[in-house]
């Protein structure tokens, strides 16, 4: 199991389930962080033991101990885009960075800042898995791949520069620019999920390439 965490951006998802989002991004992030911290403290507290917490939105009095069966705890999934506060909250706490919707040409400066944030904070850039969510539309024909493009949402020619679409080769090739700009996973977006097809495509043809790819296998 893995938690992923975020500070919230999208309003309408925070109606719909009566989540206050009348807050500042600022204010935003500096809950996060709260959360985050309380989060890994009862998860690291020993078991048996109690865990108080006076914060600036959060106050834990004698808390029973959170111990997971993941050793050191499940690991924690921090993401975004924002040049400073982002890369802060993933160098202090997250066990894996993820940058979603990121050209290849522009991840490579993403993964830096948090790279940069690891280092300022004493941390080796290296223990952080970074990854990426990549919009994927193949097919082994080409009115196969037009179809599947059609029903995903997206242009052939945002595909082309933060996405990919093609057999399975090209697919192989396009995925592979993520690699190389620093990816060690790849999480793949596929907007039809009845489509049981495609899955079984990728996960035949196109998983076991990029996985041998992968520096961290």
């Amino acid at each position: 199991m893995e938690l992923g965490l975020g500070a919230g951006w999208f309003e309408p998802e925070h109606r719909a389930f009566g989540i206050d989002f009348g807050e500042s991004p600022r204010a935003r992030f500096d809950r996060l962080e709260e959360q985050l911290e309380i989060i890994i403290d009862l998860w690291t507290t020993a078991p048996g033991e109690r865990y108080s917490h006076s914060g600036e939105f959060y106050e834990l009095s004698s808390a029973p101990a959170v111990p997971t069966s993941q050793i050191p705890h499940v690991p924690l999934i921090v993401g975004g885009q924002g040049p400073v506060r982002t890369p802060q909250l993933a160098a202090t706490f997250a066990d894996e960075f993820n940058a979603l919707r990121q050209p290849p040409v522009d991840l490579v400066n993403v993964f830096g800042r948090v790279r940069a944030a690891c280092e300022h904070v004493g941390r080796d850039p290296d223990s952080l898995v970074y990854s990426t969510a990549v919009v994927v539309c193949c097919g082994e024909g080409l009115a196969e791949i037009q179809q599947r493009t059609a029903r995903s949402g997206q242009s052939p020619e945002k595909l082309a520069t933060a996405g990919a679409a093609g057999t399975p080769e090209e697919v192989i090739e396009q995925l592979k620019r993520y690699i190389d700009a620093g990816a060690h996973r790849l999480y793949l977006r596929l907007f039809d999920l009845a489509d049981l097809d495609h899955v079984a495509l990728l996960g035949e043809q196109v998983a076991p390439a990029i996985g041998a790819m992968s520096p961290r296998r």
